[in-house]
C-alpha cells in the first residue's frame, strides 16, 4: 500500500498490520501543515459493518487522538484516522527487571494508568485495542507513555483487567517494602474495579500511602528495616496460610 493515496488527502508510507478486513498503515495527511503525521486503521466485510457503530459515536473529548471517520467508497472500506504518535514498546521496561529504581516503577505505574484513565469514555472495543502490548509506548528520554490507536477488530476484553497486568507486570512484590504497595498489589491480582477511572483513583490514593510508608521505612537503620521487611513477609505467609484453611 505504499505510496497509496486515500481520498486525496492521507499519502501512505508505511503498513503497521495486517489481517482479514483490516489494515493498519502509518500516513501523512497532504491537507495538514502543523501535525500532517496520522495512523489509519482500515476496515472491510464483517469488520466494517461491526466497528462503524464503535467509531460513530466516538467524540475526540473522549478520545483526544481520533481525528475522523469516514467510508472510503473507491476500496470499499472504512478508515479510522488518529493522530500518529512516537516511542518504544512497553516492554523495553520490563527487560530491564531489576536495574529499574522504585522511584521509575512508581513513575511508570503513574504514566501508564493516567494513559489508560484516557479510555475510560470510549468503547471496550476500542480501549483494549490501544491497550495492546504493541500500542503502549514509552519515550524515556521525556518519561512519556503514550498509546497507539493501531485497533484491530479484537473481541471486547477488560481493559481494567489489561492495565492491571501490566502494573503487575512492572512491579513485582519482591520489590515491595510497605504494607500499602502489598494492598495495592492485591487490589490489582483481584481486579474488581468497576473502570478504569475507579482503578486510577484507588492508585492515586494508595501512591499516598506508599510515599508516606516508604519515607517511614527508609528512615529505619539498615537492620530495623530487615527486621521490618521479615515481618511483612511473615504477615503474608500467615495471612496467606489462614486463607487456604478457611478455604478447605
Amino acid at each position: 500500500m505504499e505510496g497509496r493515496i486515500i481520498r486525496e488527502r492521507y499519502k501512505v508510507i508505511r503498513e503497521l498490520a495486517s489481517e482479514p478486513e483490516f489494515t493498519a498503515v502509518q500516513a501523512v495527511d497532504i491537507q495538514e501543515r502543523q501535525r500532517p503525521g496520522c495512523l489509519l486503521n482500515l476496515y472491510e466485510g464483517e469488520a466494517l459493518r461491526r466497528w462503524g457503530k464503535l467509531f460513530a459515536d466516538l467524540r475526540t473529548e473522549d478520545c483526544p487522538q481520533f481525528r475522523c471517520v469516514f467510508l472510503d467508497g473507491e476500496n470499499k472500506s472504512l478508515v479510522a484516522v488518529f493522530e500518529d504518535v512516537k516511542g518504544v514498546s512497553f516492554d523495553i521496561l520490563l527487560t530491564r527487571g531489576k536495574k529499574l529504581e522504585r522511584e521509575d516503577r512508581l513513575k511508570w505505574t503513574e504514566r501508564l494508568l493516567h494513559a489508560a484513565l484516557m479510555l475510560n469514555n470510549i468503547p471496550r472495543e476500542l480501549a483494549c485495542g490501544a491497550l495492546l502490548p504493541e500500542n503502549v509506548l514509552v519515550d524515556e528520554k521525556d518519561g512519556s507513555l503514550t498509546l497507539r490507536f493501531v485497533l484491530p477488530p479484537i473481541r471486547a476484553g477488560e481493559p481494567v483487567r489489561m492495565a492491571a497486568e501490566y502494573v503487575l507486570a512492572l512491579y513485582p512484590r519482591k520489590y515491595c517494602r510497605t504494607d500499602a504497595e502489598d494492598e495495592l498489589l492485591d487490589a490489582l491480582e483481584l481486579c474488581g474495579f468497576g473502570s478504569l477511572a475507579e482503578l486510577y483513583s484507588f492508585w492515586r490514593r494508595m501512591n499516598e500511602r506508599i510515599a508516606v510508608e516508604y519515607e517511614e521505612w527508609s528512615s529505619q537503620s539498615f537492620l530495623k528495616r530487615c527486621w521490618l521487611q521479615l515481618k511483612r513477609v511473615a504477615k503474608r505467609k500467615t495471612a496467606a496460610n489462614r486463607a487456604a484453611m478457611s478455604a478447605r
